[in-house]
């Protein structure tokens, strides 16, 4: 099942399939593409790829990106969406991930994005 997919209106140009290596980070350029042309509904649609893609990985970094990525939307929309409640569960996961790989610079990274939130654990 590897290859190309078509994606919705401006992500039709062939978004990669998020289990192959370099996946989540073709769809992150397709959210950050979104989240530059304030393309609202695109980026929010991109952004629950780019999610998808960074869990099929057993990296934290991508999690990381994509809970950057929440928060961004957060402020395209206005606080009109659960973007930030998205970030926060996902810098979680992130920490999680993190933590079980002893990465103690991504450890501090994610503390301090949760701690910007107001919910550092």
């Amino acid at each position: 099942m590897g290859g190309p997919r078509p994606g919705i209106g401006a992500l039709a140009t062939n978004v990669a399939d998020p289990a192959t290596a370099n996946g989540w980070q073709r769809c992150l350029q397709a959210l950050d593409d979104a989240i530059a042309a304030r393309a609202l509904s695109r980026a929010i649609y991109a952004w629950r790829e780019t999610y998808d893609a960074a869990l099929a990985t057993t990296q934290w970094e991508p999690l990381a990106a994509v809970a950057d990525r929440a928060l961004q939307i957060d402020t395209l929309a206005a606080g009109r969406t659960r973007h930030r409640d998205e970030a926060q569960r996902v810098y979680q996961f992130a920490l999680a991930r993190a933590r079980a790989a002893n990465a103690r610079q991504g450890v501090a990274r994610l503390i301090a994005a949760l701690e910007g939130l107001g919910t550092a654990r």
